[in-house]
């Protein structure tokens, strides 16, 4: 699997066996908008959704960490 933010939301939904549409309901999302993000048709959602899935998915504080770098990664592009 690639090492994208949207394989790697992929693999910890899949690990703790959630499903899409599950997955999507829970963060507030389409089932349609959370596929397009996990096959890196869409880039990292807002930090509000980043928030929800880390609390959804039970990160570790090394996946915290991982997330956290999307996150940084997003604002400074956005704020470029």
């Amino acid at each position: 699997m690639k090492n994208t933010f949207g394989a790697f939301i992929s693999l910890k939904r899949l690990e703790k066996s959630i499903s899409l549409r599950s997955f999507a309901d829970a963060v507030g999302i389409s089932p349609v908008y959370a596929s397009h993000i996990e096959r890196n048709m869409r880039s990292a959602p807002s930090v509000p959704i980043l928030k929800r899935i880390s609390n959804i998915l039970v990160l570790n504080s090394d996946e915290e960490e991982c997330l956290m770098i999307f996150i940084i990664s997003k604002y400074m592009i956005e704020n470029l």
